[in-house]
């Protein structure tokens, strides 16, 4: 109960219900939640907002949520963990790193980097067209190769709109992403720089 969360919350935070309420209310979210742990510390955990529009049933501390697209925060995080220890750059074009797999890669995506790509600014589309994402099985052992040619076909695409200026919730730019990740201990794509 209300009790167990005030012991779980005994480390002192920045962030506070009122203030998670603050920015809930904000971003017009119906309900949000936010925890922390300092490594071998207590829980920290606020929530606030309703579990349904309209429906005035509080969230709660016992309340399971469901996480969407986590995997994009995930490769996010990897990204900058391997900035952080000098593995990566920032900067990585996808034309250094993906041209030898992606020999199809249209010339709009070759200096893209890890920027434009995580922050949905490359300017590739969203997705594969239907018929392309209905061709990969999610039955392999060791599915690099199908992502390969995954990113090989999202490559080929034309863009939505220029690099940088356009914003689109883009699936293929975080594939690309994991699938350049997944690359960049085969060569020393960091020493050159692809236009």
């Amino acid at each position: 109960g209300e009790r167990g969360l005030a012991a779980a919350t005994a480390l002192p935070a920045v962030l506070t219900d009122a203030e998670l309420g603050r920015i809930r209310r904000a971003a017009a979210a119906v309900a949000m939640a936010a925890a922390a742990r300092a490594r071998g510390g207590a829980l920290n955990l606020w929530f606030d907002g309703d579990r349904a529009l309209g429906s005035g049933v509080s969230v709660r501390r016992d309340d399971q949520w469901h996480l969407g697209s986590i995997t994009k925060s995930m490769t996010a995080t990897l990204v900058g963990r391997l900035v952080d220890a000098g593995k990566v750059r920032w900067d990585d074009t996808v034309g250094a790193v993906l041209g030898a797999v992606a020999p199809n890669m249209r010339a709009e995506y070759r200096a893209i980097t890890y920027r434009h790509l995580l922050s949905h600014r490359s300017g590739m589309p969203a997705n594969l067209d239907a018929a392309d994402l209905m061709s990969f099985t999610r039955e392999l052992a060791d599915p690099r190769a199908e992502r390969i040619r995954f990113v090989g076909l999202a490559l080929a695409a034309a863009p939505v709109g220029p690099a940088e200026r356009t914003f689109t919730y883009s699936n293929n730019g975080y594939v690309t992403a994991a699938v350049m990740l997944g690359l960049s201990d085969r060569g020393d794509h960091h020493a050159r720089r692809d236009p």
